[in-house]
């Protein structure tokens, strides 16, 4: 087997292929290269840390993410538990778990409905935090702690990526 055919077939595990437009849903052959190897069709692809999705439109997919940002909360609340102040707390979240949630989000284009699981996965966080369940109080606290929605947090980030590209 020559270097290019192995280079190929390589290639060809580690590579995918994925639709999206109107016709998303429509079942393809496998692409088959010249050495007989198949590239497969598959609904999720990663790139670049972003998890795209076949759809009709451009769609990002956040369930990847929310899973992640339990692992570094669950490593801080964790350690540190109820132990120390809310503010250090809430601070050690805001900079080591937000991050993992809003990687990229200025990138995608996201619905109302995904911005509402993420501030999901939010209020939660601060519900374990400051042992609450009243939605109005969490508020409050978000507020105080100058902790903002999915939806804000995404737009601030879109304005500051345009200013740093111009």
């Amino acid at each position: 087997m020559s270097t290019s055919a192995t280079t190929t077939k390589t290639v060809a595990k580690k590579s995918a292929c994925i639709r999206i437009g109107p016709r998303f849903n429509v079942n393809c052959c496998n692409i088959v290269t010249r050495e007989w190897c198949e590239f497969a069709w598959i609904n999720v692809v990663r790139y670049l840390g972003i998890y795209v999705q076949s759809s009709s439109s451009f769609k990002c997919s956040l369930d990847s993410a929310k899973c992640s940002f339990y692992q570094p909360f669950n490593a801080v609340f964790g350690k540190i538990g109820r132990t120390t102040s809310h503010e250090v707390t809430s601070q050690l979240i805001k900079s080591k778990c937000f991050p993992v949630l809003y990687y990229s989000l200025e990138a995608c284009p996201l619905r109302k409905s995904r911005y509402n699981s993420s501030n999901y996965v939010i209020n939660s966080t601060c519900r374990r935090i400051f042992n609450m369940g009243s939605q109005e109080v969490v508020d409050i606290c978000l507020d105080m702690f100058n902790c903002f929605p999915a939806e804000g947090n995404c737009y601030l980030q879109k304005i500051f990526f345009k200013y740093l590209c111009v």
